[in-house]
């Protein structure tokens, strides 16, 4: 009984995630290397939503500020 309930209650949340834009964040990276590491955060109720040309953008200014 209790696993039917456990099934249910899962099954009940999964169709409760919402899409969140997100920005990807330059997390690390390495100026000798030409290096820039992105990411972002989300949770098991989020569908994540990114834009690749914005974080493009990020990665070629953080490359700029470089120098590059």
């Amino acid at each position: 009984m209790r696993k039917a309930v456990t099934i249910a209650l899962a099954v009940a949340l999964a169709g409760c995630a919402t899409v969140v834009k997100k920005e990807y964040l330059a997390i690390s990276g390495s100026k000798a290397d030409g290096r820039v590491t992105l990411g972002y955060d989300y949770t098991d109720a989020e569908i994540p939503e990114v834009d690749e040309t914005a974080a493009y953008n990020t990665a070629l200014r953080r490359c700029q500020n470089w120098g590059y």
